[in-house]
């Protein structure tokens, strides 16, 4: 049984969960307050008084130095590309041009300041750590501690970040039965939320999920005469601003992290996404009767434009996204552009239902109006 495998409806599993969010943020703010802990340290110095006061700031400025500049690979690399910390291009190549002279490498950097500059890595840690703090304040709790930082090493750099990719992994969701829980209910049809999590909608389970900030809340309602009918075959979703909807962005960040692709020069990172992708399309392909809903197929495909992005996730060959707009009337749902006389509600939640629970496609509704992301890909 799922309820086995995933524990949604056990308070110490979400005890856990808080636990691992705090050890990520703890992993966030410890790189965040090394990036100021350089700066601060650098101050308003030249580059070669620094290499006069201490020989580890040689290796942060100029680790993997070569004829050509700093290698790939190289540790001052890390530091400039990942951290925002180090020499501009243009002084770094200035400098080069003088060791070739022959000078030596405080001579060649004398005058010269490091600079701190925003990078992709440093801006999405800034975001998952807003997120972070807000679910902290909802919940009630403080964040938690963190201890001073400090380049004790060269290697104190690559040494936080690898700590801090290690715990964004452990809350991916082919590693956390939590984080597969918040991704299934993301925005999905009742009916088969209430067929997948049995206990769910139990007044205890609800009143449990709400103490934790895990809020569902009606994403579509289709336009169906018989009120119980139409509340099955709503769509339902994570309440925008609450816990479970800023986990849900939490997550997506730690899939956004391993699609930097500067990473991968010093990390044997590789895009989690796409792995999550492939292990789920094998699942879908077993649980969607394609032939049987070729029409739903037709009509969310039959436009040729398509993305590659999805939720800001990029999305690899063979996968594309498609983002359609359509409209419901009565038990019929029409798109913008496809098939002029719509496909059917109820089918079109049966194709899409296994798709949201895995985290492949995401709706949105306001009045008779959706908008979907879905992915594709899956069934080839």
């Amino acid at each position: 049984m799922i309820e086995e495998r995933i524990p949604y409806h056990d308070e110490k599993a979400w005890e856990e969960y808080i636990a691992q969010l705090s050890h990520l943020y703890v992993k966030i703010e410890g790189v965040l307050r090394l990036r100021d802990w350089l700066l601060e340290e650098a101050g308003d110095r030249t580059v070669d008084a620094l290499l006069k006061e201490n020989k580890i700031w040689e290796k942060v400025l100029f680790g993997g130095l070569n004829e050509d500049g700093i290698a790939k690979n190289g540790l001052a690399r890390f530091y400039s590309e990942i951290l925002g910390f180090g020499i501009t291009r243009e002084d770094m190549e200035r400098i080069v041009s003088y060791l070739k002279e022959g000078i030596d490498l405080e001579s060649a950097s004398s005058g010269v300041k490091p600079k701190l500059v925003r990078t992709n890595f440093t801006d999405l840690l800034r975001s998952m750590r807003e997120n972070l703090v807000e679910i902290f304040d909802e919940l009630g709790r403080k964040p938690p501690t963190v201890g001073e930082i400090s380049l004790s090493s060269p290697m104190t750099g690559p040494q936080v970040v690898g700590e801090l990719l290690s715990a964004a992994k452990e809350l991916l969701p082919l590693f956390n039965p939590m984080s597969c829980f918040i991704v299934s209910i993301c925005s999905t049809p009742r009916f088969y939320l209430e067929k997948s999590y049995s206990k769910l909608f139990t007044e205890d389970v609800q009143e449990l999920l709400r103490q934790y900030g895990i809020v569902l809340e009606d994403v579509i309602l289709p336009d169906l005469p018989l009120e119980r009918e139409r509340k099955r075959r709503a769509v339902v979703g994570l309440k925008p601003g609450t816990v479970g909807h800023r986990i849900y962005k939490v997550i997506l960040d730690c899939y956004r992290l391993f699609q930097i692709w500067e990473l991968g020069n010093f990390f044997g990172v590789e895009d989690e996404f796409e792995k999550y992708l492939k292990v789920y399309s094998e699942r879908l392909k077993d649980t969607i009767p394609l032939d049987e809903l070729r029409n739903v197929y037709r009509a969310i495909t039959s436009s040729y434009s398509y993305n590659d992005d999805f939720n800001s996730l990029r999305v690899p060959d063979p996968f594309r996204v498609y983002k359609r707009n359509a409209t419901i009337n009565g038990g019929k749902l029409k798109f913008e552009s496809g098939p002029q006389n719509g496909v059917n509600y109820t089918e079109f939640i049966a194709f899409i239902a296994p798709l949201a629970f895995c985290g492949f496609a995401v709706l949105e509704g306001q009045d008779n109006k959706i908008n979907c992301q879905v992915i594709m890909g899956w069934e080839s």
